[in-house]
């Protein structure tokens, strides 16, 4: 039996303590809070347990940005006034080199950077780090627009890679705000 309560004001029991709604604290808050809603999300799974990239990965020795393979998503806000809130986690293999990621939008017309992160990993011998992007964006449109992730090494030459979802398993994803 499912029961519903109908106010215009919830108010504090004891001051400054805010009030708690299925785990959510809501204190001395000023706005309108919204309900955000992943919209948006795409993996970068291995495609085996043999330790290979499989097709979602990039290894570049290339200092120029690239895509990295199916870490692309297509956004079409319900609203003008929405913000978009991108994340992206994913993990990083280093040789010999650090690297870069960054997350681009053409939400206003043509590609840019939303979000960056330089210099992951070592400069020598081989490492693993986990790499972290997020930002809200304000796209202030309803036409689809897209959020892509990109990758380059900070050095072009021999054995300098620097490898972008390599080993393991990565997440690009999207909430809506305020729709």
């Amino acid at each position: 039996m499912a029961s519903e309560i109908k106010v215009d004001t919830i108010s504090e029991k004891t001051a400054a303590n805010g009030v708690t709604i299925d785990g959510l604290k809501i204190k001395d808050q000023s706005g309108t809070m919204v309900n955000p809603m992943l919209k948006y999300y795409t993996t970068g799974q291995l495609t085996g347990n043999d330790g290979s990239a499989g097709t979602n990965a990039l290894e570049t020795t290339s200092t120029t940005l690239a895509d990295v393979p199916n870490f692309t998503l297509s956004i079409t806000p319900s609203s003008t006034s929405s913000k978009i809130l991108v994340m992206v986690q994913v993990p990083l293999w280093s040789t010999d080199c650090p690297g870069d990621i960054s997350l681009q939008s053409n939400h206003s017309g043509s590609f840019a950077r939303i979000a960056e992160h330089r210099l992951l990993g070592k400069d020598t011998g081989s490492s693993g780090v986990s790499g972290h992007l997020s930002t809200i964006i304000s796209p202030n449109t309803t036409s689809a627009f897209t959020v892509k992730l990109q990758g380059a090494s900070q050095a072009s030459n021999g054995s300098n890679r620097f490898r972008i979802n390599w080993y393991g398993f990565g997440e690009l994803m999207a909430f809506e705000l305020g729709a």
